[in-house]
């Protein structure tokens, strides 16, 4: 899995070219599951200028069992016992081309951990509602998600954004639990090797 923002500037076909250039000899080994990042969505170098994920959506096979409209931006499968959920969290870059996306997704995650049989459910989105740095705290997001995941148990959730590795103690609420079993880790994967 990778969490997103695979290219700097997802509308500039040159990054992508980079991109499949450097990561060539592990996608021929393995499954590539990618999660949709702000910078995918972003056509010039300004990160205010954003639009639609169109390179990302087109150049990977993806499960098309999400919501209406976001097939292949956002996803579920299962991988032997864990159960993931990929969601796109960019709904402020893609606000003007895509109303809605937000509840959109929250009404098909809602379903999916609700059909979901797997004893492991995992939860995959760009960016994080517990962030490494005060400054990016993102309650929008929080506010929305949080009581779906708690609802449905979800064991681990995975974010990027950040860069810097971090993780929570299991979470149900904004409240520490002992075991993981009293609620959700939150893991904000970092990255590989220098912006």
């Amino acid at each position: 899995m990778n969490l997103g923002d695979l290219v700097e500037i997802g509308q500039d076909y040159a990054h992508w070219r980079e991109w499949y250039g450097a990561a060539a000899d592990v996608l021929q080994q393995l499954p590539f599951m990618p999660v949709l990042g702000n910078h995918e969505t972003y056509d010039t170098p300004d990160e205010e200028h954003s639009t639609l994920p169109l390179y990302f959506l087109h150049q990977f096979y993806l499960p098309e069992n999400g919501p209406q409209g976001l097939q292949r931006q956002v996803y579920s499968f299962d991988y032997g016992p864990v159960h993931f959920s990929v969601l796109d969290s960019q709904f402020q870059e893609e606000q003007s081309e895509r109303p809605g996306l937000l509840a959109d997704e929250l009404h098909w995650l809602e379903q999916d951990l609700a059909d979901s049989r797997q004893p492991w459910k995992v939860v995959c989105f760009h960016k994080t509602p517990y962030y490494n740095k005060a400054v990016r705290a993102n309650e929008a997001l929080k506010k929305a998600l949080l009581p779906i995941l708690d609802k449905y148990q979800v064991d681990l959730v995975i974010n990027g954004h950040d860069h810097a590795y971090s993780r929570t103690y299991p979470l149900r609420g904004d409240h520490f639990g002992e075991h993981p079993s009293e609620g959700t880790i939150y893991l904000i994967t970092g990255r590989s090797g220098r912006k």
